[in-house]
């Protein structure tokens, strides 16, 4: 909100704190942010611990690969 957004244009995710990052599979914080940002719903990620947002490189990586494929015109 201090950048300027309004509070319902902002998703904090801690669903995931905790657990294992050795895949997404049981990770439903970070299997929402892939769908939200597969339809084109997230306009920006913020992290503070990207190891946090995906823990293994395959995740993270995953996710560019989604975040590449959308509309370029909304980039």
């Amino acid at each position: 909100m201090a950048m300027g957004w309004a509070s319902d244009h902002i998703v904090v995710m801690d669903e995931d704190l905790g657990l294992s990052g050795s895949g997404a599979q049981w990770r439903d914080g970070f299997q929402y942010l892939l769908s939200e940002v597969g339809m084109a719903k997230a306009g920006s990620i913020l992290a503070l611990e990207v190891s946090r947002l995906a823990s293994s490189s395959s995740d993270w990586h995953r996710l560019l690969e989604i975040c590449a494929m959308g509309d370029p015109d909304r980039r």
